[in-house]
């Protein structure tokens, strides 16, 4: 017999905030891009945070989020404008994976 899986909220109104209240930091992160700072871009993220870049690049925690994303702006990245969506999932009630799909191009 087919048991249905495991709830991760007491109730579809308390998935549904917690799913805003990811997406949310998805959005901050593209603003902090947009502005150019990597402060603004890192903020979202815990300090013990684990940042795999487009390149394989493995960065922990939110000072080296910050710092790498700041001398990106200041260079090759300048100018650039990220945009994108985001899925996310509720691994347990206090476990969401957000898998975040972006693009950036330079806007003259």
């Amino acid at each position: 017999m087919n048991q249905p899986g495991p709830t991760t909220h007491d109730s579809p109104v308390a998935e549904a905030a917690d799913e805003a209240a990811v997406r949310a930091l998805f959005e901050r992160m593209m603003e902090g891009w947009n502005a150019g700072s990597g402060e603004a871009f890192a903020a979202p993220f815990t300090e013990d945070a684990d940042f795999v870049a487009f390149d394989g690049t493995q960065l922990r925690g939110r000072r080296e989020v910050a710092a790498l994303h700041q001398d990106l702006f200041d260079k090759w990245l300048k100018g650039t404008r990220l945009v994108g969506h985001c899925d996310v999932r509720f691994l347990s009630p206090d476990v969401a994976l957000l898998i975040g799909h972006a693009l950036s191009a330079k806007l003259d």
